[in-house]
This record gives structure tokens, C-alpha cells and sequence, in this order.
């Protein structure tokens, strides 16, 4: 299990028009975006989150 952070490369677009300069790819970054994406919603409260962490 992971949990997403906010990576600049990312957000290419965003980090382009906020400073101006492209963000470098990462290349496991990209391995990554090559895998398809698995989302488990949970309920906003503490508890949930806890119970699938533990």
C-alpha cells in the first residue's frame, strides 16, 4: 500500500506555469504512471484510515 505524494514531476503543468521551468521526470516515476491505478475510497474519519493501515 501507498500513500501519493505531491512529487513535482507530478504535476508538470503546474510546477511550468508556478516557476517557469519544466520539472525533470523521474524515471520510477514513469514506471508508475505505466502501472494501472487501484482506489479503495474510505471514510473521512481517523478510524477508517487506521483500520486499513493496520
Amino acid at each position: 500500500m501507498a500513500l501519493a505524494t505531491a512529487h513535482p514531476a507530478k504535476f508538470p503543468d503546474a510546477v511550468g506555469r508556478a516557476l517557469g521551468i519544466e520539472p525533470p521526470q523521474h524515471p520510477a516515476l514513469e514506471v508508475l504512471k505505466a502501472q494501472p491505478t487501484q482506489v479503495e475510497p474510505l471514510e473521512p474519519h481517523l478510524e477508517a484510515l487506521r483500520a486499513r493501515l493496520l
